[in-house]
């Protein structure tokens, strides 16, 4: 049974329990406020901003994660993007991909999918996954930017399988150090959780996708020494 406490007993709490009372009050009604406008952001703001855009190589290679339907035509245009390589296969697994689909091919714009094999295996969400689909994809970068064709490469979040492709384009195809681009991959949505498999997956796979880029001829030869990623280092 709930307790009523009458108008005449409130009178006879302690002021201190008042201030009390208020403050709990004031509190809660904050956090209702905080809490709704927080949503109201998440929901909106990718009409404002290009999910997680970022220049890889200056007017050549760009990542995002997937852009909003408001976003998608300026973000193509103010950077001249000629192809979009996209990294979650063929079947729409965002509310934006679909549209996407439709308006590159309206513009005119290629859009390569590299998110599934030739079995239909897509790479998952952590950026694990079959190795092919990050050797197709670096050589289908290769050719675009020794054509002259910027491109942007994307997944849904433009993280981890984002993360992965440009890691491997900057460790191999730009031979920049592991420790500038272990930065890009944290400061661009990388995960301690994900870090667990994506990062030990990378540097498994690493040696084995150098080979097949030389074999390709997106590499002169291999590198002399294997680059690797840092693992559990405390950065996240």
């Amino acid at each position: 049974m709930s307790t009523v406490i009458t108008s005449a007993e409130a009178k006879t709490i302690s002021p201190i329990n008042q201030r009390r009372f208020r403050v709990f009050v004031y509190t809660i009604v904050a956090i209702g406020i905080i809490g709704g406008g927080a949503l109201v952001i998440k929901n909106v703001k990718y009409r404002f901003i290009a999910k997680r855009f970022s220049v890889v190589t200056p007017g050549i290679v760009y990542r995002s994660g997937q852009l909003s339907k408001w976003k998608l035509e300026p973000t193509l245009k103010e950077n001249n993007i000629q192809a979009v390589v996209a990294m979650m296969g063929t079947v729409p697994p965002t509310k934006y991909h679909d549209f996407e689909i439709k308006r590159l091919e309206e513009l005119g714009v290629p859009l390569i999918r590299h998110g599934l094999d030739a079995d239909g295996v897509g790479l998952r969400g952590d950026g694990t996954g079959p190795v092919i689909c990050y050797i197709d994809a670096l050589c289908t970068i290769d050719g675009l930017e020794r054509e002259g064709k910027p491109c942007l490469i994307h997944c849904s979040a433009g993280s981890s399988r984002t993360g992965v492709t440009i890691a491997l384009y900057r460790l191999l195809l730009k031979k920049q150090s592991p420790e500038s681009v272990y930065d890009e991959f944290v400061s661009l949505g990388g995960h301690a959780e994900r870090e667990e498999k994506t990062i030990p997956y990378l540097n498994e796979n690493i040696e084995h996708i150098a080979r097949q880029l030389v074999e390709r001829g997106v590499l002169d030869e291999m590198p002399e020494s294997i680059p690797q990623l840092p693992v559990n280092d405390g950065w996240f």
